[in-house]
């Protein structure tokens, strides 16, 4: 592209585009528009070349420029364009929802198709309040979460949601939804070690539900392994043992948030697997069509179902492009490309070479280093000792990404959570298929940029 085009679309990004989850005035400084893209490789309009460890924003799970899922798409969109589930179907909505099934939990069966993570969450939120209600449970209607979690920007994913930044603009329109401590080892809200902590953190959930009352919650929503917002917090093995044990006691709807950690991500096809329990519904997004376009999903036990067909009721919910043929038929290219070509287990292999070569990084201000899979997080502090955190305005997390960026690889930098409780994190979530050559100049260059602004400040 000739350099007087790439400005002027740059230019018409800056001026027009309104970037989610962005400072303008910091974007504006440094424009990235990128124009193509293949396997962990994107190229902007300048031509300069990155090494995507975000994975987009870890939802491009298979690599980019992936043929068969391309070609999948292109085959539909020539066949049907558009149906809507509402009063209808597709072959390529059925056969995406037998896709699913297939691949999530056992007793996971019933797919309720939408368009993004938010909208599953909202989804799995209404599922919840209305399978109580027709049980003639009618004042269930919150959801517990945790403290230092997302599950999305939409209101009732907003209610949710545990980052307090995200949710303080919007609080007089949220739903006082009551909110558990983290899991985060690091620094224990309890001031105990694990295992001698007999996970408090996890009994909290049973407390909470007595003190709030019991007939007022529907459902308890987590993500099995905290994403941005916690920078790769990792639970214990017997800690959703215990979330499921006190759901079942309260005849309370277990949530898992997938959205981020599924399909592969965390070394199984689902994180939730990874601790031998089954949630009553899985929300989905991001990596369902590894971001080739967009579609979403909550999939609900086939008993929760049943309450809605004893009664014969609506569900009601629902949205225009639920189960559009496009997206389902690259959820199910998507998928087929996952099982044959074998990526959760290639991505597991991998994922153990990163994690080896990040645990080599020698410097001072690398507090913790954690994650499952292709989804690490790295804690920065001013001490380890003390495990000091930085100061907000010091931006030690966003000026080592923007340094890796500059060396031609994406990765996140910030300050994950706030309120004085976490120091800034670098977040790294890299395509299933990343090589290892990739990975070395990942690496390399995170080595490098927090060693450049370490020095500047220490």
């Amino acid at each position: 592209m000739e350099k007087e085009e790439a400005q002027r679309i740059k230019e018409a990004d800056v001026e027009y585009v309104w970037h989610h989850f962005c400072s303008p005035r910091t974007y504006a400084q440094r424009p990235l528009v990128v124009k193509k893209a293949e396997g962990c490789k994107l190229y902007d309009v300048d031509g300069k070349e990155y090494v995507d460890a975000v994975s987009g924003i870890t939802a491009v799970n298979v690599g980019y420029g992936n043929k068969k899922i391309n070609e999948a798409m292109k085959r539909q969109i020539d066949q049907l364009s558009f149906s809507t589930v509402i009063y209808a179907s597709s072959p390529v909505t059925a056969l995406a929802a037998k896709k699913m099934a297939s691949i999530t939990p056992a007793g996971l069966e019933k797919v309720w198709f939408v368009s993004g993570g938010s909208e599953a969450v909202e989804s799995a939120i209404k599922i919840a309040r209305q399978f109580h209600y027709l049980r003639g449970d009618r004042e269930r209607y919150r959801v517990v979460s945790r403290w230092m979690s997302y599950h999305g920007a939409t209101l009732g994913a907003l209610s949710c949601t545990g980052h307090p930044i995200r949710r303080e603009v919007f609080e007089p329109l949220l739903i006082k939804f009551p909110h558990i401590v983290p899991c985060y080892c690091y620094r224990c809200p309890f001031g105990k070690e694990y295992p001698g902590c007999d996970l408090d953190c996890a009994r909290a959930l049973e407390y909470v539900i007595k003190v709030e009352g019991a007939k007022s919650i529907s459902a308890f929503i987590a993500e099995p392994i905290v994403g941005l917002t916690g920078a790769g917090i990792t639970p214990p093995k017997e800690y959703y043992k215990i979330i499921r044990e006190v759901c079942d006691r309260y005849t309370i709807l277990f949530i898992a948030d997938e959205v981020l950690t599924g399909f592969g991500r965390t070394g199984g096809m689902f994180a939730i697997e990874h601790y031998g329990v089954k949630p009553d519904i899985m929300v989905v997004g991001k990596g369902i069509t590894s971001g080739y376009v967009p579609l979403g999903a909550a999939v609900a036990k086939k008993e929760v179902e049943e309450e809605f067909e004893k009664t014969n009721r609506i569900f009601q919910h629902g949205h225009t492009f639920g189960g559009h043929p496009l997206a389902c038929a690259a959820c199910v290219a998507n998928i087929d490309v996952i099982v044959s070509e074998r990526l959760v287990e290639k991505g597991r292999e991998t994922s153990r070479y990163l994690m080896k070569r990040l645990l080599e990084l020698k410097h001072e201000i690398i507090g913790d280093i954690r994650g499952k899979g292709l989804l690490v997080g790295v804690e920065l502090v001013r001490d380890k000792k003390t495990k000091k955190i930085f100061r907000d305005e010091e931006n030690v997390g966003s000026k080592i990404a923007q340094l890796a960026l500059e060396q031609g690889v994406v990765i996140f930098g910030t300050k994950a959570f706030d309120l004085g409780v976490m120091s800034d994190i670098l977040y790294l979530s890299p395509p299933l298929t990343v090589r290892k050559e990739e990975i070395d100049k990942i690496v390399d260059v995170v080595d490098k940029s927090i060693g450049e602004v370490e020095r500047s400040m220490l």
